[in-house]
């Protein structure tokens, strides 16, 4: 699995972009990564994203397509990072 750092990415939906800080808790790995993740949207402090069951949740958002979408960025995130790490 790939190391616990925090990280940093831009989205874009809905037109419009959202900075998003996200910080691994040591929570169980699934699919090869953190099941949780303390979630900063442009420098607020949001919540827990969390992976179970094969999908994203963040109840404060209660945008389920934003969480996905933060989610999917999230596990690019590692995939990237994996591969990256395989191919050394």
């Amino acid at each position: 699995m790939a190391e616990l750092k925090p990280f940093h990415f831009t989205i874009r939906y809905d037109h419009e972009e959202y900075e998003c800080d996200i910080i691994p808790t040591s929570s169980q790995s699934e699919n090869g990564f953190p099941s949780q993740h303390d979630l900063y949207i442009n420098k607020t402090p949001i919540g827990v994203i969390s992976y179970q069951s094969g999908k994203w949740k963040c109840d404060i958002l209660g945008n389920q397509r934003l969480v996905d979408a933060i989610g999917n960025s999230i596990e690019e995130y590692y995939k990237s990072h994996y591969d990256s790490n395989s191919a050394k």
